[in-house]
């Protein structure tokens, strides 16, 4: 089971990344917030800079300081090269600084549908980085992965009594 992010009561903003292939809500992050959810989604074609400054005109408007836990959900596109490992950071970082200004709040970095392990490790990685720069503030940065559980594959088992094509097994 996964662990709970969302109070009854939170603010929540998803996050997606333009290239991220992500449902209305990643149902891996657990059932949607029955008070609701907010979500900004960057457009494939748009750059680090436009996204970045319609994500702060959000932050602005949507971690106004408030008793409610805040919860910023930045779901990963499925590239990892150095340009978009930098955009990635930064976005959590401007995140990060609108939540300490608002008193506090939680960034959870997910994934969408197409991942794989480097991705979980890539997103644990830039957790444990984010994470000490923010321990005197009360902003928190975790992580939120699908259970992916692989399933036993039968064993074949061999036989000495199959056939060659055009010949019979020895009997």
């Amino acid at each position: 089971m996964a662990p709970s992010f969302f109070q009854p009561n939170a603010c929540v903003l998803l996050v997606v990344e333009g290239a991220a292939a992500c449902s209305l809500w990643p149902a891996h992050l657990e059932p949607a917030p029955e008070s609701g959810w907010s979500a900004l989604e960057q457009e494939e074609w748009e750059s680090i800079t436009g996204f970045s400054g319609r994500l702060n005109e959000v932050l602005s408007r949507f971690s106004l300081p408030s008793d409610e836990p805040t919860v910023v959900t930045l779901v990963a596109s499925k590239f990892w090269d150095a340009e978009s490992v930098a955009a990635r950071r930064r976005i959590a970082l401007d995140v990060l600084a609108h939540l300490a200004e608002a008193g506090g709040g939680t960034l959870v970095l997910s994934h969408g549908h197409q991942h794989d392990a480097s991705c979980r490790e890539a997103l644990t990685k830039l957790a444990a980085e984010l994470s000490p720069e923010w321990a005197d503030s009360r902003v928190h940065v975790c992580t939120g992965f699908e259970e992916r559980v692989r399933k036993a594959e039968p064993r074949k088992t061999s036989s000495s009594s199959l056939s060659v094509a055009g010949q019979a097994a020895p009997t």
